[in-house]
C-alpha cells in the first residue's frame, strides 16, 4: 500500500475494528493494533508469534488513556498489576533510556499510574523532557514474591548493562 490519506483512513478503520494493521518504519514492517482491545493485543502476539511474556512497547498517550481506569483495559491492567519488574523508558527524540524498577501492590502498572499522571514518574532526568515522546516497554518480569532489594539489584544490573547511569537518563 502507499502512504497516502486513503490509506490512513483505511488503517484507522481497521484499528477501530480491532484488527491489525502493518506499518512502515525506517528498516522494516511493524504490527500495530489498538492498545484498548484485548482483541487486537492477542492477535498481534499471535501474529508475531510472540510469547505472552514478551510485552509490547506502549506510548506514552497511550498510557495516559489506559491509566483512566480499569474500563479501559482489564487485561492489561490486571496483567501489570500482578507483575512486579524491570521497565524501559525510551525519549524518542533523544534515543536517551531511562530504566526503572515496579515492586509493591499495583505492581508495574501502579507505578507506570504515576508517569501517566505526572508526565515524569518523580524521576529527576524526566522531569522537563516532552512525556508524549516516552515509549514504555518491559525488559524483565520478576515474581511479585521478590523482596524490594532483589528487584533493585535487577534493576541496577539493566543500568549497567544499558549504561543508562552515563549514556541515558539515570541520575542513580
Amino acid at each position: 500500500m502507499k502512504i497516502n490519506l486513503a490509506n490512513i483512513k483505511k488503517a484507522r478503520n481497521l484499528l477501530n475494528k480491532r484488527e491489525c494493521v502493518a506499518i512502515p518504519t525506517e528498516t522494516v514492517y511493524g504490527i500495530a493494533g489498538n492498545a484498548y482491545s484485548d482483541t487486537a493485543c492477542k492477535k498481534i502476539f499471535r501474529l508475531k508469534k510472540r510469547p505472552m511474556n514478551n510485552p509490547l512497547i506502549i506510548h506514552y498517550y497511550d498510557l495516559k488513556k489506559l491509566s483512566g481506569g480499569a474500563k479501559s483495559n482489564t487485561t492489561w491492567m490486571n496483567a501489570l498489576s500482578s507483575v512486579n519488574g524491570i521497565y524501559l523508558i525510551r525519549d524518542k527524540s533523544s534515543g536517551k533510556l531511562y530504566v526503572g524498577s515496579a515492586y509493591g501492590e499495583d505492581g508495574i502498572y501502579g507505578r507506570w499510574l504515576h508517569y501517566a499522571h505526572s508526565g515524569d514518574g518523580g524521576n529527576k532526568e524526566l522531569k522537563g523532557l516532552d512525556p508524549n515522546q516516552f515509549e514504555f516497554s518491559i525488559l524483565e518480569i520478576i515474581p511479585p514474591t521478590s523482596s524490594p532489594e532483589e528487584v533493585i539489584h535487577r534493576e541496577n544490573r539493566w543500568k549497567e548493562k544499558l549504561g543508562t547511569r552515563v549514556f541515558g537518563l539515570n541520575a542513580n
